[in-house]
């Protein structure tokens, strides 16, 4: 009813979840649904995206603009009441003839649709779309016919219900590594939406972030709470924080988000970088107990070496900078053993290599607010590029700034006088495209054709 995605499942069908909310799990997880609905086209991979965007903004976006970490599963000493139904609930507030059209369709059964261990059916309901009946959506009939009720009016009904109950506890800290996470998401579904709701987002959570929990030397902070900054951070929040302005670059193209990315990364390759043997150690000093560790495996959220793996190619292909290009080849060798070892587990490290053996440029010339380039950009926001980075390259009296962070598109111009697409890859540049046939010519069957 309210959108995002529990922690996991806890039964084999998956449909009993526990019932925690994590803002990480929400970040990754639209990334994936956008991504999967760039490589798939299936509008229901674009719309789940969106709902989690709808879900984060609706419960887990701060006053100040940040986001906050989690909500709990239990409520009332019970994990999972604040989701559950019974279906005299349901038939209450919808009436019967509507009600029973809902519970049928979210697989409600009067007895109750799950068990847990040592206890037998109690009535409880976990809302799943099981049910023999699926009219409820969308919100019309064939052609177009309305239905009784709207999904959406249905939906919200329920919701009002819902929002009468004691609501789980609210985790209200704002981690820098979950926040660097969900910019990248919103800035990837900015992308592919037509809901602006998602980039104003991703920008306010930026300035937040650059502005509480950033030193004025460019350390970060890993935690803000109760008005403060403190914890200082770990090579996650330099990540993960990265990566998200790279995405937020990729979709608003606002120089002053790449030149953050590139300072985070520099930051963290001083505070993190083993010298001996390569890669990044977790914290910026040894701990007083114990060693301090370099990890690679990916759990619950990629590893902080997958990740700036990533942001060092990505900004490599970018800026040109030979440095980041070096620290890339140590991380792969660095970490080549174990990685090989157990690939399963490291599978954000992998998709990394993977952009690193076919990375390309893709730079757009010309005025962004132009109808030739906005017509280019189109294409590239609904195209699945996984080994493409994108530039915008302003005409030459607005392009200081870009030419400064990314010099090889520094001589890249317009076409007589046209928006001109130049993609590059391994230091070789194909000759410039000036119409969207040609540069969707180009992405089907040139370097950044999808392997």
């Amino acid at each position: 009813l309210g959108f995002g995605f529990h922690r996991y499942a806890t039964d084999a069908d998956w449909r009993v979840p526990h019932f925690e909310k994590m803002l990480y799990d929400q970040a990754l997880l639209a990334e994936v649904y956008v991504e999967a609905y760039l490589a798939a086209g299936r509008d229901e991979f674009k719309r789940t995206a969106s709902e989690i965007g709808d879900y984060v903004l609706g419960e887990l976006a701060s006053p100040e603009g940040a986001f906050f970490t989690a909500e709990d599963a239990d409520s009332e000493g019970e994990e999972g009441r604040f989701y559950i139904w019974r279906e005299d609930e349901i038939l209450a507030a919808l009436g019967k003839d509507e009600g029973e059209r809902v519970a049928r369709h979210f697989g409600v059964r009067p007895d109750g649709n799950f068990v847990e261990p040592g206890r037998g059916p109690d009535g409880r309901n976990v809302l799943h779309i099981g049910g023999a009946d699926g009219s409820l959506w969308p919100d019309e009939g064939p052609a177009g016919e309305p239905r009784r009720r709207g999904a959406a009016v249905l939906r919200e009904t329920l919701l009002r219900v819902r929002r009468l109950r004691p609501a789980p506890f609210k985790d209200t800290k704002i981690l820098a590594d979950g926040n660097g996470l969900m910019i990248g998401a919103m800035a990837r579904l900015s992308r592919v939406s037509d809901d602006g709701r998602f980039g104003r987002a991703a920008l306010r959570a930026t300035d937040f972030l650059l502005e509480r929990l950033r030193a004025p030397d460019g350390r970060l902070f890993h935690v803000f709470g109760d008005g403060r900054a403190f914890v200082p951070g770990f090579l996650d929040d330099y990540a993960f924080l990265a990566g998200g302005l790279i995405d937020l670059y990729e979709s608003m193209f606002q120089p002053r988000h790449l030149a953050a990315a590139v300072a985070c990364v520099r930051t963290a390759l001083d505070l993190f970088w083993d010298e001996d043997e390569g890669g990044c150690f977790f914290s910026a000093e040894k701990p007083e107990i114990g060693v301090r560790r370099k990890e690679v495996y990916d759990g619950a959220v990629p590893s902080g070496n997958s990740v700036m793996l990533m942001n060092l190619l990505r900004l490599a292909e970018i800026t040109g900078d030979r440095d980041f290009e070096e620290r890339a080849r140590l991380q792969m060798r660095a970490f080549a053993a174990p990685v090989g070892a157990h690939p399963r587990g490291s599978l954000e490290f992998l998709r990394a290599v993977d952009f690193g053996l076919g990375a390309s440029r893709i730079v757009v010339v010309g005025d962004r607010d132009a109808p030739d380039a906005r017509r280019f950009f189109e294409v590239l926001r609904r195209t699945y590029l996984p080994r493409a980075v994108i530039v915008h390259r302003p005409p030459a009296q607005a392009a200081p700034d870009i030419a400064a962070l990314a010099p090889p598109v520094r001589d890249m111009t317009p076409v007589s006088g046209k928006a001109a697409v130049y993609i590059c890859e391994r230091g070789r540049c194909l000759p410039p495209v000036t119409t969207p046939e040609e540069l969707l010519d180009l992405l089907r069957k040139g370097p950044v054709a999808t392997p």
